[in-house]
């Protein structure tokens, strides 16, 4: 038996606009594929300029937590994140059988800052919700079309006996929503009890070539490009790494200004999406990349259609999602396309860049046969 990470969202760097609390109750809801006897929580306060403190952190198998389970850290229930770090709990010994919904709740009566952040649109799997007292116990509201956040909780190890695939999911919002790869997960869950895990570390608005511009601080969360963070993230040696990216590298020079001296050609992106096949295949994993959906921006964005920059990028899409078509690690997105070559609005989520939920159960009902080939499951 050993410890096997069976749920991460990764927590993203929101230093620069940190969420102040007086205090806090947020509870996490996740559902497993994989059964165990013992169960441990990754926390971080990773991008925190001071330390985090939780006076408790709760497991239970129902949101009401009317029966309860204490996890501590070091032997005590105070849990104390240092600035800078990640801790990993003490093990709760307890039996989780697959298919289940575990309930996580950490409280703060602390007033403090939040600067790991991590959120999902899609409840089927992974839920969450918070409330700003630390004796009151928050609602989670099921829906498709509101970002629903927490803090601290990136990972959550099981003991156990299982030998699950590892699925990477990583890139941009359209995979930190949810909406795509639990709707794949959902699929695998189903035909595949015990034999795979998902692990997700999407980050909006993040790049494949570029870091996050500094030039508004909203942009700042967009984190590391994707091939300088990628590396760690192989750490856990998934046998499957999926991506969705590059979308922000033709959006992100229409609204900002520093991005907008960044400019890429769809050359540059293919070289990119070669050094990402590199890095994976070197980490023994098979790549499986999604090709640029459409997208497109209005004057609500300030970027007028008309413009040649515009013109650009929506070339650049389309030559680079045609030199895609020679690579045999690419999933094709065309399907939700309309005639006019925009995103249908049978799978808008309504912004004209990412997908409803309709879009990702289209998306993963494509995807699933092609994944479950990759990985040999059936």
């Amino acid at each position: 038996m050993k410890w096997v990470p069976i749920w991460q969202h990764n927590c993203n760097d929101f230093s620069t606009l940190p969420f102040r609390m007086e205090e806090l109750t947020q509870i996490v809801q996740v559902t497993t594929n994989v059964s165990g006897i013992a169960l441990r929580l990754h926390l971080t306060n990773l991008h925190g300029k001071s330390e985090l403190v939780f006076q408790k952190l709760e497991f239970s198998f129902d949101e009401t937590f009317h029966v309860k389970h204490e996890i501590t850290l070091h032997g005590t229930a105070t849990i104390k994140i240092p600035a800078g770090s990640r801790v990993i709990t003490d093990p709760l010994k307890v039996a989780v059988h697959t298919g289940q919904r575990l309930f996580f709740r950490l409280s703060s009566s602390e007033p403090q800052n939040y600067l790991d952040f991590a959120n999902t649109y899609d409840t089927t799997l992974t839920n969450a919700g918070m409330i700003r007292k630390a004796d009151k116990l928050p609602r989670l509201r099921k829906s498709f079309t509101a970002r629903r956040g927490w803090f601290c909780l990136e990972q959550i190890e099981f003991w156990t006996a299982a030998q699950p695939k590892t699925i990477l999911f990583t890139g941009d919002s359209l995979i930190e929503m949810g909406l795509i790869t639990d709707s794949l997960t959902a699929l695998l869950n189903r035909a595949f009890p015990e034999k795979v895990v998902t692990l997700n570390s999407g980050i909006s608005g993040n790049r494949l070539l570029h870091d996050a511009p500094t030039d508004e601080l909203l942009y700042q969360t967009f984190g590391q490009g994707l091939l300088h963070r990628l590396p760690d993230l192989l750490e856990i040696q998934p046998e499957l790494v999926f991506v969705l990216a590059g979308g922000n590298d033709l959006i992100l020079p229409l609204l900002s200004l520093q991005a907008g001296k960044q400019k890429v050609t769809a050359p540059e992106l293919l070289a990119g999406v070669t050094e990402l096949q590199q890095l994976v295949s070197k980490n023994n994993g098979t790549l499986l990349l999604g090709d640029l959906l459409p997208f497109r921006l209005g004057h609500s964005n300030q970027v007028k259609l008309q413009t040649a920059d515009y013109e650009d990028a929506q070339q650049t899409r389309r030559e680079f999602n045609r030199l895609l078509t020679a690579k045999n690690y690419v999933f094709h997105n065309y399907f939700v396309a309309d005639a006019q070559g925009q995103l249908s609005s049978t799978y808008d989520l309504g912004d004209h860049m990412h997908v409803s939920k309709a879009g990702g159960i289209k998306i993963a009902a494509k995807l699933y046969e092609k994944v479950v080939r990759k990985l040999e499951l059936a």
